[in-house]
């Protein structure tokens, strides 16, 4: 007689005593906070990088598995807020990210190296279906974040610098 394991899961995979990845606490306890940043970035159809100033706040979440990260930011005069998701699964850097104009990236990073993170990440939607984007997060300096972002929309071929901020905790 064969018998049957039948195991009920909500909301995703259990694994047995599951542990919050180190790396992820250890970048939580260094971003964790409010960030104000000022910089220049490029608007949705404008040619040249603008003014831009943005809020940044980082918390540890969904049980500290995750890096929470809420922004407000002002380019030019057009206003936008996204909210992104970081985890380590123990050889990747994960990345959700939704934003205002309807966009959704996701993508990986290689693990923290000299303070330095690089994510890059597919677009979904937003009017630039099948764009990649690279973020740079710069944290080797606990007190300062400096931010950069490129957009290709030619499958990687050229890269095209859209966002570059410094942030103060």
């Amino acid at each position: 007689m064969k018998s049957v394991l039948l195991v009920l899961m909500i909301g995703g995979v259990v694994h047995a005593d599951p542990k919050v990845p180190q790396d992820v606490t250890d970048l939580a306890k260094i971003v964790t906070g409010t960030w104000k940043c000022t910089g220049n970035a490029r608007a949705p159809g404008e040619p040249e990088m603008l003014a831009t100033t943005a809020v940044l706040k980082f918390k540890a979440d969904l049980d500290g598995y995750f890096i929470r990260e809420s922004t407000e930011s002002r380019v030019g005069k057009v206003k936008s807020r996204s909210e992104a998701f970081m985890t380590y699964d123990g050889k990747k850097w994960r990345r959700a990210e939704f934003g205002g104009f309807g966009q959704q990236m996701i993508g990986s990073a290689d693990p923290i190296k000299d303070g330095k993170l690089a994510f890059n990440l597919d677009v979904m939607t937003g009017g630039s279906v099948g764009a990649q984007v690279r973020e740079h997060f710069d944290i080797a300096d606990p007190k300062s974040l400096k931010f950069s972002g490129e957009v290709s929309l030619d499958k990687g071929k050229t890269w095209s610098k859209v966002v570059e901020i410094s942030c103060k905790k």
